[in-house]
């Protein structure tokens, strides 16, 4: 009998991407936040990350730093998906091949020079608050002006 956790990864990875699910695991050990889970289709294989609904800001935060370190060169998976389904928050992300760190054959001095030039790339990305409190600042820059009164074709011009 399928654990819970991966059958709700079924439905919300089947209804998703439409297509009936051929297999599934639970990805365990790898993290320490979410339930995680692969699912794969006939023709996708994807990551589920679930968590309880309050969650559901931080997954779409997560989506935004995943898109702006793919802006700046940084490989990782796409974002397929955010939403509450049942009580969980999700985000189904595309499977990415490779080693995950912890199993790597690669000599550590190499993985922790490759992140450091990952991390040099992210402290580029521009934003305004720190940790959890994240904000886009041209969101931010659109949010402050509507606030001000400020018509949407002048908001325009800034951007």
């Amino acid at each position: 009998m399928k654990d819970t956790m991966v059958v709700q990864a079924q439905t919300i990875a089947g209804e998703f991407l439409q297509e009936q699910v051929r297999s599934s695991y639970p990805i365990i050990g790898k993290g320490f936040v979410n339930q995680v889970c692969l699912v794969e289709t006939e023709r996708h294989k994807v990551v589920v990350r679930m968590n309880n609904k309050v969650n559901y800001p931080t997954f779409i935060k997560e989506k935004w730093c995943i898109e702006q370190a793919a802006a700046t060169g940084i490989p990782g998976p796409s974002t397929l998906s955010v939403g509450v389904k049942d009580e969980l928050a999700y985000m189904i992300q595309t499977f990415v091949e490779g080693d995950n760190g912890l199993d790597s054959k690669v000599a550590p001095t190499d993985i922790w020079r490759k992140l450091g030039e990952y991390a040099r790339r992210i402290h580029s990305i521009q934003v305004a608050g720190f940790g959890e409190e994240l904000i886009d600042p041209i969101l931010r820059l659109i949010q402050d002006q509507m606030a001000a009164g400020k018509d949407m074709c002048s908001i325009t011009s800034i951007v």
